[in-house]
């Protein structure tokens, strides 16, 4: 009898444990509601020299996945831009650019993506007008995307970029 009821509670085990396995193995849950992901891979360098644009870039290679090959699409009326790019720090702003075209963006669609960020002012007491020549400005950029769905993916966050502002 005590080996009958373990037994029992040991098959029911096992096919809870199976049923877990299914739905956490599961990605894509059939209806396109999966959101792209993320995960940081390298940057080219830690310190820039401020300026309005072209001056220096750092270029931020990153790993993205998406499982419903749905970011493409990305037009004006629709969704003007689809990678989001903050400077995390007080008065840092958004940058808002688009993903490149893609040949094929099927099911299962993954690949690496090397973003290019342009450099920025530093920040002074006033904004960007108002810099001491000997200051820092020390940040980290946080990035993510979204899908045509409105699917937003994680958010990666760079190491702290110094910013020369001489």
């Amino acid at each position: 009898m005590t080996q009958q009821l373990f037994s029992k509670y040991a098959l029911a085990n096992v096919g809870i444990l199976i049923m877990l396995l299914m739905i956490s193995c599961g990605g894509d849950d059939g209806n396109g509601d999966n959101p792209p992901t993320l995960e940081l891979v390298s940057l080219d360098k830690l310190v820039m020299m401020a300026g309005n644009g072209p001056e220096d870039e750092i270029i931020v290679t990153m790993n993205f996945e998406d499982v419903d090959g749905d970011i493409e699409g990305i037009t004006p009326e629709k969704l003007p831009s689809n990678i989001f790019i903050t400077q995390l720090r007080d008065g840092g702003a958004t940058e808002n650019v688009s993903f490149p075209d893609f040949p094929d963006l099927s099911k299962g669609q993954k690949g690496t993506l090397d973003l290019t960020i342009l450099t920025t002012c530093c920040l002074g007491p006033r904004g960007c007008a108002e810099t001491r020549i000997d200051s820092i400005n020390v940040f980290p950029y946080e990035i993510y995307i979204v899908d045509s769905r409105g699917n937003e993916s994680n958010r990666i966050f760079t190491p702290p970029i110094t910013l020369l502002c001489n």
